[in-house]
């Protein structure tokens, strides 16, 4: 199946910027060695088209255009081996056009990414390779050699770099960008929002002096990048947004038209809490949208739910706790099971991992390791004496009784 979308008129394509910053349009050259997508996100642009190497054609997303689908189109009428992406990021997710390139939509476009018949994809987006399944998903199904960064992308004297560390093959790659025109970069591609990430209607969480405001993560919840949830007064639940980030909640209407107190999310799915303790899930199946395979722990006496980016842990009355979502970024604690069973108190988060604060003052961690799911170099002292924890959205800190801090993480 080829899919393809009109250019006309043909409005993106540039190789560079005049002295007013507007695009100057060569329709004559649409073939090229190298394609490189910017998004229109994407702080001085002028900058970034100016440092296109010579055998490079550059085109500018919007926030309307699917992304997925106009490269597929483009790299058919460019005929280019080589792509580059330039946009915001965090871990695994590339912000471009209308939805952003990770791990879920490219299973769902999967037909449009094995088009692409290119060599080498370099992916110019802070901390997108931090996420390893998502760059070895894209080299398979790209059949292309995938490079991208762990750290900030972008200048370094905002900490950051245009070394791309990570790559799925052994290729060395051929930079789409001259050195001389990114020295004149100012600024670094980090995801450019600052959000309040609680959950969609925890007005007490609003309330509470947790310090853990700003950035992507308030260590409870994780925002849905492209659906709302709104808690109604009826105690009715109305959703709407994209239908792959559950925004499209018609499998569960039923279950949401009363008795809904609450409503968590990750950055694909929902978790809605009811009067009766019981949870309602749905959205990105691999983001926590289905909870099936917990669903006879979840019919009763949950009292919180706490997520991470890719999945939920719902607390239990009996200090129990229930996981799910993805296996590897927190939806699985079967490796902690029994340390879970009960006496949990509070649930903090980070992208991909999640840690138990205990009524005895002992911390229990699960998820990736990368992101704190493993704490065992700190064990000894997270055992007993801890009262709170705070994180970012990579480390956990622990706040004991004494006044020390214990942290772990990236």
């Amino acid at each position: 199946m080829t899919t393809t979308v009109s250019l006309a008129p043909q409005r993106h394509f540039s190789t560079g910027y005049n002295s007013n910053f507007e695009r100057i349009y060569k329709y004559q050259k649409l073939q090229s060695e190298v394609l490189v997508i910017f998004d229109s996100r994407v702080e001085d642009l002028e900058i970034l088209y100016a440092a296109l190497s010579p055998k490079a054609l550059g085109y500018t997303l919007t926030p309307e255009d699917d992304a997925l689908v106009v490269i597929t189109n483009l790299l058919a009428q460019t005929k280019a081996k080589r792509l580059a992406i330039v946009a915001h990021g965090i871990p695994g997710v590339l912000q471009i056009g209308a939805l952003p390139i990770n791990r879920q939509q490219i299973k769902i476009q999967a037909q449009l990414l094995q088009q692409w018949d290119v060599a080498e994809i370099a992916l110019y987006s802070c901390q997108v390779g931090k996420d390893t399944q998502f760059i070895s998903e894209l080299a398979q199904l790209t059949k292309a050699e995938i490079f991208a960064a762990t750290g900030k992308v972008g200048a370094p004297t905002q900490g950051g770099s245009w070394q791309l560390d990570i790559q799925s093959g052994v290729g060395k790659m051929n930079p789409p960008l001259t050195v001389h025109g990114l020295a004149k970069y100012p600024g670094v591609l980090a995801s450019p929002i600052a959000l309040n990430l609680n959950s969609t209607s925890n007005t007490q969480l609003l309330r509470e002096p947790r310090g853990q405001r700003g950035g992507i993560t308030d260590g409870h919840t994780y925002k849905n990048f492209y659906a709302f949830a709104a808690l109604k007064e009826n105690g009715s639940a109305v959703i709407w947004g994209n239908s792959a980030y559950g925004g499209d909640s018609s499998a569960v209407t039923s279950q949401l038209a009363s008795g809904v107190v609450n409503i968590f999310s990750t950055i694909t799915a929902f978790a809605a809490l009811k009067q009766d303790g019981s949870v309602v899930t749905w959205g990105g199946i691999t983001s926590g949208g289905d909870s099936s395979a917990v669903t006879n722990q979840l019919t009763s006496g949950v009292t919180n739910i706490f997520s991470g980016a890719s999945a939920f842990a719902a607390l239990k009355q009996d200090g129990s706790v229930v996981t799910w979502g993805d296996s590897s970024q927190g939806g699985d604690s079967s490796a902690v099971t029994s340390q879970l069973t009960s006496g949990v108190i509070n649930i903090f988060s980070t992208y991909n991992a999640l840690a138990a604060l205990k009524e005895d003052g002992s911390v229990v961690t699960w998820g990736d390791s990368s992101y704190g799911g493993d704490s065992s170099a700190v064990s000894s002292q997270l055992a007993s004496g801890v009262t709170n924890i705070f994180s970012t959205s990579y480390a956990f800190a622990a706040l004991k009784e004494d006044g020390s801090v214990v942290t772990w993480g990236d």
